[in-house]
């Protein structure tokens, strides 16, 4: 597994408004390092880690130690829009 830091903004007005996710292409082996590379980008803990599988998928996604239980189905959209594989 490697792990890589995923921000989110939220995009829209009041009536109609998405999320959108980004990465900056940069992948680490260890989680901590993740963690340490989210404070440096973000300069607050508002960002979370993916874990991206052999295959080049996203796996899961965690907020520092915390996975957060998303559907495949989510995983796979968000993995898509930051240029991962499916």
């Amino acid at each position: 597994m490697k792990y890589i830091v995923i921000t989110s903004q939220i995009v829209g007005d009041e009536t109609v408004w998405g999320i959108e996710h980004h990465w900056d292409g940069q992948e680490f082996k260890d989680r901590q390092d993740a963690i340490s590379h989210g404070f440096e980008i973000s300069g607050s803990d508002d960002f979370n880690i993916g874990m991206v599988n052999k295959a080049g998928a996203l796996h899961g996604i965690w907020w520092m130690d915390e996975r957060i239980d998303e559907p495949p189905e989510t995983l796979r959209a968000i993995g898509q829009e930051i240029g991962l594989r499916s």
